[in-house]
C-alpha cells in the first residue's frame, strides 16, 4: 500500500488474505481499517471472490520456508506446502 501511495495510485478497496496474527496486527497498526482481511487464501472460492467485486490488481507472496536457502531441508515449489500456495493462487487470476 505504501508503494502504491508513493506512485499516486489511489486504492479504493484493499483485501488481504493473511493468516499470521502478527502480520495482521502490523497491517492494522500501519493502515487501520483500510485493509479488509478476508481469511486464509486456501478458503477463497470463486464465489467468494466474485462477491468482492472486480479486483484490478492482485499482489501476493507465499510463505517461503520451502523455498529458502536457509532452510536445511527445503522442499521446493512442488514438494512442500508453502511453495505450492503460489501455484494454487493462479486459477483465481484471469
Amino acid at each position: 500500500m505504501v508503494v502504491l501511495k508513493m506512485m499516486g495510485i489511489k486504492v479504493e478497496k484493499y483485501y488481504a488474505s493473511e493468516v499470521d496474527k502478527d502480520a495482521i496486527n502490523v497491517s492494522k497498526f500501519n493502515h487501520g481499517d483500510r485493509i479488509e482481511h478476508i481469511g486464509d487464501v486456501e478458503t477463497l472460492s470463486p464465489e467468494k471472490l466474485s462477491r468482492l467485486g472486480p479486483i484490478d490488481l492482485l499482489l501476493g507472496g507465499s510463505p517461503c520456508s520451502d523455498l529458502s536457502l536457509v532452510n536445511p531441508a527445503p522442499k521446493g515449489l512442488y514438494g512442500g506446502t508453502d511453495g505450492r500456495m503460489q501455484l494454487e493462487r493462479m486459477p483465481h487470476c484471469s
